[in-house]
């Protein structure tokens, strides 16, 4: 829906236009970071979010932003800053309390595992944008984005068991 909106918005020709400019690495990239981001990550994410409690799914979700923090550092050379450090360290001082509080030991999970795992993706995929992708508009990223989403569901759609999207749109009301 969200690339819908992108191209009603911005219309075809213009988004079209832009994207011919584009070289076959850089629709490559974006192509990658639509697939890490807007498939794998989230397909992790909500496999994970069924596999665990909902007190671990919310202590996790920050984890995220200390993988985008380790990832820009290694893989860009970004500096941490000491309130970016100071943050990292809360979020992970915060997730032993209350695991440790709840359980009265650390418990980790299978789910627990998959939703890190899909923050690991999602920053990967935008350490990538970052990295490669910085000059490009950000109506034709979110386009492209979509894009590498929509084609790995339809890719992965036979692969999978049962209908896939038939069963969900004919559960929408019709007004």
């Amino acid at each position: 829906l969200t690339g819908f909106f992108v191209i009603v918005t911005f219309g075809v020709m213009p988004l079209l236009r832009e994207l011919s400019r584009f070289r076959r690495r850089e629709v490559f990239i974006c192509l990658c970071v639509g697939l890490l981001n807007s498939a794998i990550a989230p397909l992790l994410w909500y496999h994970g979010l069924s596999m665990t409690s909902a007190i671990n799914a919310s202590i996790l979700s920050p984890t995220g932003l200390i993988c985008s923090l380790l990832a820009g550092n290694l893989l860009l050379s970004e500096r941490i800053t000491r309130m970016q450090a100071i943050g990292a360290i809360t979020i992970i001082a915060g997730i032993l309390v209350v695991n440790l509080a709840a359980a009265g030991s650390l418990t980790v999970n299978f789910g627990d595992l998959l939703i890190f795992l899909a923050a690991q993706v999602f920053s990967f995929g935008s350490v990538l944008f970052k990295k490669y992708l910085t000059h490009v508009h950000a109506e034709l990223a979110i386009v492209l984005r979509n894009i590498g989403g929509i084609v790995a569901v339809l890719v992965a759609a036979p692969l999978l068991p049962g209908p896939l999207l038939l069963s969900d749109v004919a559960a929408f009301p019709a007004q």
